[in-house]
């Protein structure tokens, strides 16, 4: 379902007072460093449009030249990211969720899969966990074991409901983290740490709630893989403004053994693949016709707006299936199978 069918006349008046006060509020100071090594050698990656729901604003990535961490620059504050994240998930609702997670059990399961030569957990805790459809998969393979999740939607909340997992917590895991010391011998972080504004603080916190011994798994969308290169900033895994950090594994790595891990086991790899699709939807959708009448467009849309859109719809209608067609077939061939990674690392005794 659009964002715009499910917002109120409150919700049009919020957002109405916060773009006539502008954006640039939502905004720390642009930093001269890199946040991941100190290096005072960045430079710009690209700048792009929010591409969720074309909200206004403008966000620039900037790479380190020496470590090659990639970060917003100047990355949103706490009013940024309220702002930003606030409707995204009406963008596709709950059973738009469902649908997408299906197409995607074969990934659920391979993340699972591997920490099944390491470990045998009995407590697990997924951070950013949603509506609970990994831990579903998850208790497949592991049926005695608790599963907990984190996260601040109320898609939590669902999962607890409809029994998925055992315990949601709603709110921030750096909130939540200090009073869960040592409880879990897993926790999961798929597609989280790339949000989070200090992805070091988090890693420590992982390794607070875990016993002795126990694992920490990560996925994170891969920056260096041959997709993010070929589409530049229409590569979907960008995802601006929501992803505020992009790891090289190697900087990921040495962050994990200096938060006390051990790195277990390594996996590279393509599960879901949307390269060329999301591409032509965030040139097409987000670039080219974004949807008249949002409730936080920054003026009335006009005529040339709607025809914009109707253009986007017409050549949508015949790229998008030419591009899922060629993510489904030649993607593997043409941009080899990787474009995000996983890493299994032991806390230390």
């Amino acid at each position: 379902m659009a964002a715009g069918n499910t917002i109120d006349d409150a919700a049009r008046q919020y957002y109405k007072t916060q773009v006539a006060e502008g954006v640039d509020r939502f905004f720390q100071d642009r930093r001269p460093d890199c946040p991941w090594c100190g290096s005072v050698s960045i430079g710009k990656v690209f700048h792009s449009r929010d591409v969720l729901q074309a909200k206004p604003g403008t966000f620039i990535l900037d790479r380190c030249r020496a470590c090659g961490h990639i970060f917003q620059n100047p990355q949103l504050n706490i009013d940024g990211l309220n702002f930003y994240y606030r409707n995204s998930s009406d963008l596709v609702g709950t059973k738009g969720v469902d649908l997408l997670v299906m197409l995607a059990r074969g990934c659920l399961r391979r993340r699972a899969l591997m920490v099944q030569p390491y470990a045998a957990p009995r407590k697990w805790l997924d951070v950013g966990a949603s509506y609970g459809h990994f831990c579903r998969v998850a208790r497949q393979l592991w049926p005695n074991t608790t599963f907990d999740g984190v996260d601040i939607d109320d898609g939590i909340l669902v999962a607890q409901r409809r029994g998925w997992i055992d315990k949601a917590y709603q709110g921030m895991f750096h909130d939540l983290a200090p009073t869960l010391p040592e409880r879990y011998d897993m926790v999961s972080m798929h597609q989280y740490l790339e949000h989070t504004i200090d992805p070091r603080r988090e890693l420590q916190l992982a390794a607070q709630v875990l016993n002795p011994g126990g694992h920490v798994l990560i996925e994170v969308p891969d920056p260096e893989c041959p997709p993010a290169r070929l589409f530049g900033k229409y590569w979907y895994a960008w995802t601006q403004p929501q992803h505020l950090h992009m790891f090289p594994l190697d900087n990921l790595k040495e962050a994990l053994t200096s938060a006390g891990f051990t790195i277990k086991a390594v996996e590279r790899r393509s599960d879901v693949r949307l390269d060329f699709s999301a591409a032509a939807r965030i040139l097409l959708f987000m670039e080219l016709g974004p949807k008249p009448g949002r409730a936080w467009a920054p003026r009335p849309a006009t005529p040339i707006d709607h025809a914009r859109r109707i253009a986007a719809l017409a050549l949508g209608g015949l790229a998008i299936p030419a591009c899922v067609f060629l993510d489904q077939t030649l993607g593997r061939l043409l941009l080899g199978n990787r474009n995000a990674y996983r890493v299994l690392a032991a806390k230390s005794p």
